[in-house]
């Protein structure tokens, strides 16, 4: 599993580990089937049109950055017409709302947990408000298949509520006063 934060971070590599001059910029979403199509670059010396890397081009995925084979994985956006689409529609997931049925804000996506092998999104951590992130830390979603997304906010039933994964961390984890229930 990585956090999409992390994600965006590491530097793309050929399969010899050589630092390939491009920077990812941005993850590309299916949001009918939760996985990542693919990574938008830009050229780390240029501001010329931005490429993509398809998910499935993807190697491995290590501490040292994004494996490929080589330069050709990285393409023209119009060469997949799928990602292209995701990206005219472009909604980053992070930031998204997290709404109750009664309409009442429950969180925000802090960041997306993506499994490697297939970029299948495994769940979302939440952000429930910063002095409950404080005490408690963050929240955990696991993604379901009937999740409602909307423009900008997600939708939960009240079973899919009860999902959600309280974080024992926070405050009260470093300072040791977590009960267990």
């Amino acid at each position: 599993m990585i956090k999409e934060t992390i994600l965006t971070k590491l530097p793309i590599l050929n399969k010899d580990y050589e630092v390939l001059n491009y920077k990812v910029e941005d993850i590309v979403y299916c949001f009918k089937e939760f996985k990542v199509l693919g990574l938008y670059l830009q050229n780390i010396d240029s501001t010329k049109r931005k490429k993509i890397i398809p998910y499935f081009k993807i190697k491995n995925i290590t501490e040292e950055g994004i494996i490929i084979n080589s330069l050709y994985d990285i393409v023209n956006i119009e060469a997949n017409l799928e990602i292209k689409h995701a990206i005219d529609n472009y909604k980053p997931m992070i930031g998204y709302e997290i709404y109750s049925e009664k309409n009442e804000i429950i969180g925000i996506v802090r960041d997306p947990l993506i499994r490697i092998q297939n970029g299948k999104v495994l769940g979302l951590i939440i952000s429930e408000g910063i002095f409950d992130d404080l005490i408690n830390g963050y929240s955990f979603l696991p993604l379901v298949k009937d999740f409602n997304f909307e423009e900008y906010k997600i939708m939960l039933t009240d079973k899919e509520e009860l999902k959600i994964l309280s974080q024992q961390g926070g405050l009260k984890k470093i300072l040791g006063i977590y009960k267990e229930n």
